[in-house]
């Protein structure tokens, strides 16, 4: 039978291990291979009291892996079987008046990186917006095509490496050039009364 220190030491324990299931704090330390964090679980203000190496949970990490990192000080919950914070695991994460939320509309999913980038779908009006910050750059590999079924508008400059084949025809505002000759400018080389319009010239001004 316990005595009495020896049920306090035990009472202690419990305590210690059950207030230890679930603690939130901020990510301290990440290192990307293998894929660990440190927490910081103290409250502000207090000393550091940061965990072990832990693993962080990931949506998908089978046949589908996703790949997105916590950042440092981003808010995450620690996880611990039995209490144990050695064998803890992070979960991400928690809004925090550092990092609010990047939206507020119930129809709306959003993923906004820190350098502006932002991918956005709003079911409510069935909006797909992707922008990405200067000097970013997108990239689609299709070997076997790409379709798009709709109007499409380019606000830029167009350029094809390959042969382009249109079903319909081509309306251009200002001007169309092949080969250096220009569709509404090009000159002709004179030809004397009667004989046929011979082709066009490369025109300096096309």
């Amino acid at each position: 039978m316990m005595d009495a220190a020896e049920l306090a030491a035990l009472l202690s324990d419990l305590s210690r291990r059950l207030e230890n299931i679930v603690r939130d704090g901020r990510v301290a330390e990440l290192v990307l291979a293998p894929p660990r964090v440190r927490v910081d679980l103290a409250a502000d203000g207090e000393a550091p009291m940061l965990t072990d190496w832990l693993p962080w949970y990931t949506p998908r990490a089978g046949a589908v892996r996703v790949w997105s990192p916590p950042s440092l000080g981003e808010q995450v919950t620690v996880l611990s079987p039995g209490g144990h914070l050695a064998a803890g695991r992070v979960l991400p994460a928690l809004f925090s008046d550092d990092a609010p939320a990047p939206a507020s509309e119930a129809s709306r999913v959003l993923v906004q990186h820190g350098d502006g980038a932002l991918f956005s779908y709003d079911a409510e009006s069935h909006a797909l917006q992707v922008t990405l910050p200067v000097g970013g750059k997108a990239s689609v590999d299709a070997p076997d095509g790409i379709t798009l079924t709709g109007d499409v508008a380019i606000e830029g400059g167009l350029t094809v490496s390959k042969d382009a084949e249109f079903a319909k025809k081509v309306v251009a505002a200002e001007d169309v050039q092949a080969a250096g000759v220009s569709l509404v400018r090009h000159p002709h080389n004179t030809t004397s009364p009667g004989a046929p319009t011979a082709p066009p010239t490369p025109n300096a001004e096309a």
